[in-house]
This record gives structure tokens, sequence and C-alpha cells, in this order.
């Protein structure tokens, strides 16, 4: 009985160090299994902080890509019209020359025109005198009329011009 006692004490302390292995390992794995949580909880928080960032990486990439392309278009456009401006710079020019030599043509023109009209109304003016003067004989009772006083008819044609005045 003894040997019995023996087994049964040997026997239940193995069982006793087993169940105490047991508890051990249920709560090493309870332990593991709340950090496993923890860090698949940590692990899906960095994966979406690093897909935010690829897409603001993605984002940030294609803006570059647009603003270097219009960046280009940019610089093509300027300097298509650098030389547009100088086009239009060598038109402005050579309006202006164009203006200068019709501005001189007008001016030479317009000299011309003044000293003809001087010229005219040079020669104009005595010719109005001698029209004015003229008018003024033709108002006045001819000098001759004094003269024909014998002949009836030169008397006749001097009354008439009186008399229509």
């Amino acid at each position: 009985m003894r040997v019995y006692w023996i087994l049964s004490s040997i026997s239940l302390l193995i069982s006793l160090g087993l169940f105490m292995v047991i508890l051990g390992q249920q709560r090493e794995m309870e332990m593991i299994t709340m950090k496993n949580k923890e860090l698949n909880w940590m692990s899906e928080k960095f994966y979406k902080k690093l897909q935010q960032e690829d897409d603001v990486k993605d984002l940030l990439q294609s803006v570059v890509t647009k603003g270097q392309t219009k960046l280009k278009d940019l610089e093509a456009e300027i300097a298509n019209l650098g030389l547009e401006v100088e086009t239009k710079k060598t038109d402005a020019d050579a309006c202006q020359a164009e203006m200068k030599t019709k501005k001189d043509e007008v001016d030479s023109i317009e000299s011309d025109r003044s000293k003809t009209t001087d010229s005219l109304k040079a020669e104009a003016d005595p010719w109005n005198k001698e029209i004015d003067s003229l008018k003024n004989q033709l108002k006045e009772n001819p000098k001759i009329c004094e003269y024909v006083a014998a002949d009836k008819k030169a008397k006749e044609l001097c009354n008439k011009k009186s008399a229509t005045d």
C-alpha cells in the first residue's frame, strides 16, 4: 500500500505539475493572444498611415508632374510670345517710320497749300480792290454824261442809268 501511496503521490504531483504547466501555457497563450491583437491593431494602424502617405505621395507626384508639364508649356508659350512681341515691335517701328514719312509729306503738302493760298490771296486782293472801285464807278453817274448834253439818245441812256439806281 505504500507503493500505491507513493505511486498516487507521484501521480498526484505529476498531475499537479502538468496542471500548473497547462495553466501557465494557457496564461502564456492569453498573453500571446493579447499581444497578437495589439500588434494586429498597430499593424493596421501603421498600414493605414502608410497607405495615406502613399496616396499623398502619389498625389504630390502627379501635382509635380502636372506642374512640370505646365511649366514647359508656359516656357514654350513665353518663347512664342517673345517672338511675337519682337515681330510686333518691328511692325510698330515700321509703322512709326511710315507715319513719320506720311506726316512729313502732309506737312510739305500743307506748306505748299499755305503758300499757294497766300499767293492767290495776294493776287486776289488787288483784283478785289479793282472790282470794288469799278462797282463804285458804276454807282456814280458817269462823267461822260456831262459832256453829251446835245445828243438826245445819250442823255436818255444817262438818265436811265440814274433812274435804275
